[in-house]
């Protein structure tokens, strides 16, 4: 599978590699108690002086490091109660009604902290 590039500039590359909807299931997936392994991106190779860098979905070991010095791992996190799925006396919880539009802002700051890191391992 050939790596995924973005762009530190252009937010809608990062977007395009890593949509909503997947950021979304990643965000469910790592807010289980059992989440032994965490799903999210890899950026590695820091960016060029474009701004152009690799970014891939991946998953990892929670407990896991990331064995490249100049890569980040980045996963989505918010609480299971974001989805209506926390556990309640007669069963789960409905979605609050306001669900989307807070998961819609967890997604922009997620991307805002996917750019942030790539900066973070600009090439010098």
């Amino acid at each position: 599978m050939r790596p995924h590039r973005a762009n530190i500039h252009d937010r809608t590359s990062v977007e395009s590699i890593y949509p909503e909807p997947i950021w979304e299931e990643d965000a469910a997936l790592n807010s289980t108690a059992a989440g032994i392994v965490h799903h999210g991106l890899l950026l590695t190779n820091g960016c060029d002086a474009d701004g152009f860098f690799q970014l891939d979905p991946a998953a990892r070991p929670a407990a896991g490091d990331v064995p490249e010095p100049r890569a980040a791992f980045l996963w989505p996190s918010v609480t299971a109660s974001a989805f209506g799925e926390a556990p309640g006396v007669h069963g789960p919880h409905p979605r609050p009604p306001d669900a989307d539009a807070a998961l819609s802002d967890g997604y922009r700051h997620f991307i805002d902290d996917v750019l942030d890191a790539a900066k973070a391992l600009r090439h010098h």
